[in-house]
């Protein structure tokens, strides 16, 4: 579940606990209204799990990933990548799943 909070500029702010073991924050700002997308991608680049997919207002957001995939299943420990991209932006970030 993502939450709202106050304006600013679109990036993605902070991801902790890095590394993490049961769940991991994700904060993320946009300044305008935009199609957001927070993803979650394996090193050999294949989607593991979608945060948000969709247009959002202007904002700051936090929502979790539990190191599971789409289909729930738990995913093996390792280094994911954290994509955003917000309309024209985008930025990337690595977090440590450790059992």
């Amino acid at each position: 579940d993502l939450q709202s909070g106050s304006q600013s500029v679109s990036r993605l702010v902070d991801v902790h606990p890095n590394p993490f073991n049961s769940t991991v924050q994700l904060e993320f700002e946009i300044d305008a209204r935009q199609h957001v997308s927070l993803e979650i991608f394996d090193l050999q680049g294949r989607l593991v799990y979608t945060l948000q997919s969709g247009v959002l207002d202007p904002g700051a957001y936090a929502g979790t990933w539990n190191g599971t995939d789409d289909t729930g299943r738990v995913v093996s420990s390792g280094c994911y990548l954290v994509r955003m991209q917000a309309g024209d932006r985008s930025e990337m970030s690595k977090v440590m799943l450790v059992k």
